[in-house]
């Protein structure tokens, strides 16, 4: 993705929110990213439902600013956010070109009051908290750059769980060290080496306890 492109979707609530908005919109743009926002896009003549539709459409991303007053005109279908929601519900149970466009972000309220009903299966990001401010943009910006702060691991072999009967024996005659935490220490670390019994921490452990016990109890 060259240059992502988002649209915010958010409720009049007061100036304070739009305020806030028209901030995060900001930073968006400071970041590298095209973004959609009334404030700066809608101007005397110009058709609002058109432009809602060509933004959500033509948008990477959809940000929809939840909050009470937001979940309330959606779920009521009224005003610019209820036009918007039936643009939205359409692209997501239709054929919406990837499951990530649309991203909730709690900024009031609580998730029960502020996501409304088709968005409250979905992970939303929290920035109710000013202070988390810059921790929060960063996760949006992940989200959008695809870039998360954890990557998975790669897929490792198959370990070995069983042990077989010759190499029990092997080990048992196997020259052992002086002192028994010495011999145990010795015992668990093979039992858990892939180059040994390839076992699990915890089943290392309880094969190196049998171990010490069988040796105690043959007096070796």
């Amino acid at each position: 993705m060259v240059q992502p492109i988002c649209f915010v979707s958010y409720s009049w609530d007061s100036e304070k929110h739009k305020d806030w908005v028209r901030q995060l919109a900001s930073k968006l743009q400071q970041n590298g990213i095209q973004t959609h926002l009334d404030q700066w896009d809608i101007h005397p003549g110009r058709d609002l439902p058109t432009y809602m539709e060509t933004s959500i459409r033509e948008s990477n991303f959809v940000l929809l600013v939840c909050t009470p007053t937001f979940a309330e005109k959606a779920d009521a279908g009224k005003g610019g956010v209820g036009y918007e929601k039936s643009i939205v519900t359409g692209e997501i149970f239709g054929a919406s070109p990837s499951p990530l466009k649309f991203v909730p972000l709690l900024r009031t309220g609580s998730p029960e009051s502020s996501l409304p009903s088709y968005l409250k299966s979905r992970a939303y990001i929290d920035f109710r908290d000013d202070g988390a401010f810059g921790s929060s943009l960063e996760n949006l910006l992940r989200h959008i750059y695809q870039s998360p702060k954890y990557e998975r691991p790669p897929l490792g072999a198959k370990p070995n769980f069983a042990a077989s009967e010759p190499e029990a024996q092997a080990i048992k005659r196997q020259p052992l060290a002086d002192s028994p935490l010495a011999t145990f220490e010795l015992v668990y670390l093979f039992a858990k080496s892939n180059a040994g019994l390839g076992k699990y921490s915890a089943e290392a452990e309880q094969f190196a306890l049998s171990f010490m016990s069988q040796k105690k109890e043959s007096g070796c």
